[in-house]
């Protein structure tokens, strides 16, 4: 069940937005309120990573695993530790660009 979703188009092709979605340590340049990312050993279905968030003053640390992933298409993470939940991207051809959607649990 989808809590929240926020979706944008961007002047990349598919294959670039998935490309930068792949480089986790530059999720604080994009992601709002990111302060850290460092990469841990990958999990049974891929990736994995601890990231720190900071939100009025407050830290929040999370361990950030991904469950699923179809190249270039969707990736589906689950997060445990002060943030608990599953976040999906989702990365489409449109328009010459691409419509890049964020669906938050």
């Amino acid at each position: 069940m989808t809590t929240a979703s926020k979706s944008t188009h961007v002047m990349a092709s598919p294959q670039q937005v998935w490309e930068y979605l792949r480089m986790r340590a530059s999720i604080v340049e994009w992601w709002p309120n990111c302060a850290e990312a460092t990469e841990q050993p990958a999990g049974a279905n891929g990736c994995c990573f601890d990231l720190t968030e900071k939100v009025s003053g407050l830290k929040f640390r999370s361990r950030t695993e991904q469950i699923t992933a179809e190249e270039c298409k969707a990736v589906q993470l689950h997060l445990t530790g002060d943030i608990c939940g599953d976040i999906t991207w989702r990365v489409s051809g449109e328009n010459g660009g691409s419509r890049v959607t964020v669906e938050t649990d």
